[in-house]
């Protein structure tokens, strides 16, 4: 498959970009692309589409809301300590007498 008569199939240039075509298909797929500007377009805007969902999953709502959760208990737990340590009501640890 030295070059493509045809333009190739959507799902061919999605196997393209994920690197799993053989590597004389990926040279197929990589020499049409040069010559054809629809296809070079195509290739251009799933890779624009790819990289905008990989920057997307930082911001949905389950990274989010662990985020919050994690840090929500960072605070009470550290706002638990601190209160013990500074409340004159609790009495520090007292060494075992011999």
């Amino acid at each position: 498959m030295d070059s493509l008569p045809v333009c190739p199939d959507p799902a061919l240039l999605a196997a393209y970009l994920d690197g799993t075509l053989f590597s004389r298909d990926a040279s197929a797929v990589d020499h049409h692309t040069s010559t054809c500007a629809r296809c070079a377009g195509i290739l251009a805007a799933m890779r624009a589409d790819r990289a905008a969902v990989q920057s997307s999953k930082w911001l949905s709502p389950w990274t989010i809301g662990g985020v919050v959760t994690a840090v929500t208990i960072v605070a009470i737990g550290t706002w638990v300590v601190l209160r013990g340590a500074t409340n004159p009501d609790v009495a520090p640890p007292s060494a075992p007498t011999a």
